[in-house]
């Protein structure tokens, strides 16, 4: 639009879209995001004046990629950190335009919940498998004392008294009302 209204004016449209560019990195910074906003005309990278001292080297391999694709996003190490590249062609300003954001800071909030989703889990397991085990062994131990009194009747000895048991489980009552 900025286009249409300055369509003589090239000078003036450019400052006109430095400042839409500005009020976008604004908006980014905002929500954490830091962010460096170029164009791409002819083959060669402009950065707009708010990426001036802060936009990072970019290849000539990734500029002629851009332009090859035209519009996309791509996913790049620059230097010794990822960016994710976003760009589309441009018809007002003869090119590409595009911004980067270090992938690490917008991706953190997601680590961050794969981290506690891990860790949510792994409690989840440890807390099931222990009442599973309580569970189990409430359910075995009155059968062990049981058996074990069986068995002593089995060699012999009589004179041992009553198993006392404690359960609820109906049919272990039932088997214990039974051997006694």
């Amino acid at each position: 639009n900025l286009k249409f209204v300055y369509v003589s004016d090239e000078a003036y449209f450019m400052q006109q879209l430095n400042a839409s560019v500005r009020t976008q990195k604004e908006k980014l910074a905002d929500e954490g995001l830091h962010s460096d906003f170029f164009y791409i005309q002819n083959m060669e990278l402009a950065p707009f004046q708010v990426s001036e001292n802060t936009l990072p080297t970019i290849s000539n391999s990734i500029v002629e990629e851009i332009v090859e694709a035209k519009n996309g996003v791509l996913y790049k190490t620059i230097g010794n950190e990822r960016y994710t590249i976003a760009f589309g062609e441009m018809n007002e300003i003869n090119g590409i335009y595009g911004f980067l954001i270090p992938t690490k800071k917008y991706m953190e909030p997601v680590y961050q919940m794969a981290r506690y989703t891990i860790l949510i889990m792994s409690i989840s397991i440890v807390v099931t498998t222990v009442i599973i085990l309580i569970f189990v062994r409430k359910a075995t131990k009155p059968l062990n004392q049981l058996r074990n009194a069986m068995k002593e009747v089995r060699e012999g000895k009589i004179t041992k008294q009553t198993v006392p048991i404690r359960t609820t489980i109906p049919e272990i009552t039932s088997l214990h009302k039974s051997y006694e």
